[in-house]
């Protein structure tokens, strides 16, 4: 038993470097982008040996999917949020995937990161489908919610999905054009005429 008890604050030890090693490569590819995005420079955020860091990623293109989909949990996860709030308008589940402020241009940096990492990796290439697999259906689940019919909660993503998309990458080059409320007004636009035509 005392076994026991002494195993598991070790698991739960290496759960959290290895939360801190995600975050040390967030950071780094979301402040410096994907040229420094290196092992070593990981560990030296880290703060700690390139061989803890391949203990668990065998790979710089398996370091980036994690910290891609941490990003994304974290987006999913306050949209959900914003759902659940009878207070606030819906659609405002959208800004979440928008980068409004800081937090969010931080992870949509990683996103961008990875789309150029993707080129000419055929696996990340299949990574990245399977994420925007999740994103569509995440999509769906909030165009199901508003109360757009199932039947055409595909039609609303496919259209909301590569609105999104452009607006972030104009807004991560020219954010003082693509303002967070020129971002929002743009998103509520085409979403007002999709509920009008759907609903």
């Amino acid at each position: 038993m005392v076994k026991g008890k002494n195993h598991m604050p070790r698991v739960a030890d290496a759960e959290e470097r290895r939360l801190e090693v995600v975050e040390a490569a967030f950071r780094l590819l979301s402040r410096d982008g994907v040229e420094a995005f290196t092992m070593r420079a990981v560990a030296k955020e880290a703060g700690c040996t390139i061989g803890l860091i391949n203990h668990w990623f065998a790979s710089k293109d398996e370091l980036v999917d994690a910290a891609l989909g941490q990003a994304i949990v974290a987006a999913q996860t306050r949209a959900k949020q914003v759902l659940g709030d009878s207070s606030a308008p819906p659609e405002d589940a959208l800004a979440e995937f928008l980068p409004v402020d800081d937090v969010r241009c931080a992870e949509l940096r990683v996103w961008l990161a990875f789309w150029a990492l993707g080129v000419g990796r055929p696996h990340l290439q299949e990574l990245h489908k399977g994420r925007y697999m999740a994103l569509r259906n995440e999509l769906k689940s909030i165009a199901l919610s508003i109360g757009i019919p199932e039947a055409h909660t595909t039609q609303y993503a496919d259209v909301i999905m590569p609105l999104v998309d452009g607006i972030t990458v104009n807004a991560l080059v020219n954010l003082d054009y693509w303002t967070p409320t020129r971002q929002l007004r743009t998103v509520k636009t085409v979403h007002e005429s999709l509920m009008a035509r759907f609903a």
